[in-house]
């Protein structure tokens, strides 16, 4: 409560349903409203309901709590008519007006009962209630809505609001409208215009901001992946001190860059939870149409590649890089970071299309593992691509593994000399790198094209990724009311 009262008097005005709060709870409100029936029986202060309810015969129990107490009298029948009926005047036309039938308020003369119209009821039949209802006098003395609106007070408030106050004090004989409320004799005031849904850019930077406070309330899972991802950069670079130029080093370099790509990758499995979590509540608000799909995904994939994905994937660098001796200079050590930094992002966006594509956590985490080990196998670390049977070769053009580990261990040992040291051998020195990676399969001047390749491979994750939430979120309310227009008009 009071984190809503500090977003309350940042200017915003926030509506909260209660159901039975605590004494203080209630208490912490500016304004409490009470409703039955779709009538308004009480808004005003929560410290003035008490006295408000013992001056209408309606005091409050001993050792019952108010807002108990404003539950009841909401649930008993007898009460609402009497607090309406009060209300409403003392005239026998204003009491007639009223009555309650099988628990719900009905409005005489063929208005309405429970907010649904009497399809039944004749214009005649509605007009011929109109007098009595035009003769007594306004619920609560108020004339008017805008004099109602001036008057501030519980009784006014709420006798302004009250369908049979509002019927009686716009009523023009001879006129029928349709009012919220079903058929009644009024014309009643203007409908306002729906209020147009905020274009995309203005919901994609609301979903931005909602997520990124949501991720600063709860940091829990930014700690573990800063953490978690600087304390393995520093245990691989222990790991991997130091390497040197010998066969053991370009052994040790492959190593050492194939586990930090598998490190990277299993992390991203805590889309997963991200996702599944919200699935329920971004359905019944998409429904709604509060946004639509795409700027929630928008916002998701945004302040995931950037918190989740990018800066530990920097943090894991940073130590790792130096402590293991990778290739010096400014280009060759940005290149290495970028590429690192793009196939994190680039497997957080896959990793969020197949959640997307799952209906439950489970199925996401093994489809996600799945594709991951399968991937692995075809980086050509584990297996030389040229040693593949031709008719299984192609896969390796699937794998985001392979053009990120190409990328990076060319870009670490193209133009470099490297020494063979074998034991009972001699010593073979001045060995090309390039002689090494076509050995082992890669193309030494591919690093340029598998960065374009992944970098495509992101923004393909991503696009596959909002069409898969786009197709199996629900369309939005009146979106759907628009479909079904169309379809009955041109029937």
């Amino acid at each position: 409560m009071r984190t809503l009262h500090q977003v309350a008097s940042g200017g915003r005005v926030v509506i909260a349903s209660l159901h039975q709060p605590s004494h203080d709870m209630f208490l912490a409100l500016d304004t409490a409203l009470l409703m039955s029936h779709g009538r308004v029986l009480f808004q005003g202060r929560p410290a003035d309901a008490e006295a408000w309810f013992r001056g209408r015969g309606l005091p409050c129990p001993a050792g019952t709590a108010m807002a108990e107490h404003l539950l009841k009298v909401a649930s008993n029948p007898a009460d609402i008519q009497a607090l309406l009926l009060e209300r409403g005047g003392q005239g026998a036309d204003s009491a007639a007006l009223l009555r309650l039938e099988d628990g719900g308020v009905q409005v005489e003369g063929g208005c309405a009962r429970e907010g649904i119209p009497d399809d039944g009821a004749s214009p005649s039949d509605t007009a011929s209630a109109s007098p009595s209802a035009a003769d007594s006098p306004p619920l609560g003395g108020g004339g008017n809505m805008d004099s109602a609106a001036e008057d501030r007070s519980p009784d006014r408030v709420a006798a302004a609001w009250t369908p049979v106050a509002a019927a009686a004090a716009t009523h023009k004989p001879g006129k029928v409208g349709r009012s919220a409320f079903g058929m009644s004799a009024t014309p009643g005031p203007e409908p306002r215009p729906a209020p147009r849904r905020p274009g995309f850019a203005r919901q994609l930077a609301v979903m931005t901001w909602r997520t990124a406070i949501d991720i600063l309330r709860n940091p829990t899972l930014l700690r573990l992946h800063l953490g978690i991802g600087l304390l393995m950069g520093v245990v691989t670079g222990l790991v991997f001190w130091q390497l040197d130029d010998s066969n053991v080093g370009v052994q040790n370099r492959m190593g050492g860059t194939f586990f930090a790509l598998a490190f990277l990758a299993f992390t991203s499995l805590t889309t997963v939870d991200l996702l599944i979590n919200e699935r329920a509540v971004v359905a019944r608000e998409v429904r709604g149409g509060y946004y639509r799909p795409s700027a929630y995904l928008l916002s998701k994939l945004t302040l995931d590649a950037i918190f989740l994905r990018a800066i530990p994937a920097i943090l894991y660098w940073a130590p790792f890089y130096y402590m293991a001796g990778f290739r010096g200079g400014a280009a060759y050590q940005a290149t290495y970071l970028f590429i690192l930094v793009t196939f994190s992002c680039a497997v957080g966006a896959l990793s969020m299309a197949v959640t997307v594509a799952s209906n439950t956590a489970g199925e996401a985490s093994f489809g996600m593992n799945f594709i991951i080990l399968f991937s692995i196998m075809f980086t050509g670390f584990l297996v030389n691509v040229s040693s593949i049977p031709a008719y299984l070769r192609w896969i390796h053009y699937l794998s985001v593994f392979f053009y990120a580990f190409e990328a990076m261990i060319t870009n670490e040992m193209t133009g470099r000399t490297f020494t063979f040291m074998a034991s009972g051998y001699a010593q073979i020195e001045g060995i090309n790198g390039n002689t090494y990676l076509t050995t082992l399969g890669f193309d030494a001047g591919a690093t340029t094209r598998d960065i374009g390749v992944l970098v495509g491979l992101y923004a393909g994750f991503t696009l596959l990724c909002l069409v898969l939430m786009q197709a199996r979120m629900p369309h939005s309310r009146p979106r759907i009311k628009n479909i079904m227009r169309r379809l009955s008009l041109h029937r």
